[in-house]
């Protein structure tokens, strides 16, 4: 199984999260390691430490104040501890029993919203959920009230963004960790559950080629070009072993205002392997960008880096270069909206002889691209517009994507290629029922991009 296909298993299956029982918590591991960080509902009987000592209010499910409080209180109940913290569900003489939830800042802290299960005895144990804050849900075990054994995490939108196993509340041994743009941080986490030591690599969408070195909390420190060369299962878990195949450094360069910071000649490793820089065959193109290898729809192809400003920041050129692009992009229906802070690459960066540390911008317009604007965490760049395929690229296509420009302030060149785009499509429709079906579309295309641009 290659290491695509597992993903992909694991996206749509809980194999690894219930596929096998996790090893029993000792009392000693469960008091091992920082209680700041540990996911864990301590709680059991009201009339009990620690529980009895923190109760602040207790309400109904009604929302109407429970004043008398005793050992045998029962109910569906919503008790709030001097904490902040609140444990709702089903009381039984003094206990949960049955569906519940913690909720509170001690959680909010280590990233968590609330965590969800069922509780047995006063203590959450069996399958349950966390909550994240980034909206992700972590599905795997409780163990004595602890985040127990093997999870996995997965977006509102069904992505997966998390493989590894906690113990005692705290994740532990090999953790795989997604980031925008299809790329993954993998490696051992320390102590406090992050991604930080010298064996650490960022996996590219590629699932073959890496940055393997130091990081930082899941920030790169400093790497080399890498290869998986080998993979071991453990417990389910993919651990793979890394190659270097080359001496060249790589590190965090985030850009500033006034230039970019990464060496410039320096190939990203990810699209050396994908693209190369060729002539055009657009007309008046120049530069253009081609896959060197057959590559499917929906992948992220190319990284966009540029000097970064701020919103409302002006660019320091005294000319439009030709280049400059927001940093976020989102999609709404068929409409590209951008937004925020934005990029501008200096004149002196435009030829690939100068620069190519980053090549989306060596993209050319099109109006039926084969590509468009998506975001992506690059290792050394940070959070970028990237490329993204939609539609299966063959070996040797030039990659197109949609410029997007503001009709109102569009070059000439822009303009030109608008009328030639729309002459095509009319030329194009044979019977004048097909002619009077391409006006409205070429005024619906025209209308939508300039919508787009206006929101």
């Amino acid at each position: 199984m290659t290491v695509a296909e597992w993903i992909t298993k694991c996206e749509k299956s809980l194999d690894i999260v219930y596929g096998q029982t996790p090893e029993e918590l000792s009392v000693s591991e469960a008091l091992q390691g920082n209680p700041r960080l540990k996911i864990c509902d301590p709680y059991g009987y009201i009339s009990e430490m620690p529980l009895s000592k923190k109760v602040k209010s207790i309400e109904n499910e009604n929302g109407k104040p429970v004043t008398e409080v005793h050992s045998n209180l029962s109910g569906n109940l919503l008790v709030k501890l001097t904490t902040g913290e609140e444990l709702s569900g089903r009381w039984v003489d003094g206990k949960r029993e049955g569906l519940g939830a913690l909720t509170g800042p001690r959680l909010e802290k280590v990233g968590v919203e609330s965590i969800v299960g069922i509780y047995k005895d006063g203590l959450i144990s069996g399958k349950g959920k966390l909550f994240m804050k980034d909206k992700s849900i972590r599905e795997g075990s409780f163990q004595h009230g602890y985040f127990h054994g093997p999870t996995r995490g997965i977006h509102p939108n069904g992505e997966l963004n998390h493989i590894g196993r906690y113990n005692a509340g705290i994740p532990c041994g090999m953790t795989w960790t997604s980031v925008k743009g299809g790329g993954w941080v993998v490696g051992c986490v320390d102590s406090q559950g992050q991604h930080t030591g010298q064996e650490i690599a960022f996996l590219y969408p590629d699932f073959t080629t890496a940055l393997f070195g130091e990081f930082q909390n899941g920030m790169l420190v400093r790497a080399k070009e890498a290869r998986i060369s080998n993979i071991e299962i453990r417990g389910g878990i993919f651990n793979p072993s890394f190659q270097v195949v080359s001496k060249r450094d790589f590190c965090y360069w985030p850009s500033t205002k006034d230039d970019i910071c990464c060496p410039p000649l320096q190939d990203d490793p990810y699209e050396q392997s994908l693209l190369t820089v060729g002539q055009s065959r657009i007309a008046g193109g120049g530069e253009g960008l081609y896959a060197k290898k057959d590559i499917p729809a929906g992948r992220v192809v190319a990284y966009y880096n540029g000097i970064r400003m701020k919103a409302g920041e002006k660019s320091p050129f005294d000319e439009d270069t030709g280049y400059a692009i927001f940093v976020e992009w989102h999609k709404d229906s068929k409409i590209e909206h951008k937004k925020g802070d934005h990029m501008d690459l200096p004149p002196k960066y435009h030829s690939c002889t100068a620069y190519r540390a980053s090549l989306a911008h060596k993209l050319n317009h099109s109006f039926t691209p084969n590509c468009c604007w998506t975001n992506a965490d690059h290792p050394c760049f940070g959070f970028v517009p990237s490329v993204s395929t939609m539609e299966g690229v063959k070996e040797g296509e030039e990659l197109t994507i949609h410029y997007s420009i503001d009709m109102e302030n569009a070059p000439e060149w822009y303009l030109e290629c608008w009328d030639n785009h729309s002459n095509i499509l009319l030329n194009y429709a044979k019977t004048e029922e097909d002619r009077k079906s391409a006006i409205p579309y070429c005024q619906k295309l025209l209308n939508d991009y300039f919508n787009g641009m206006s929101d």
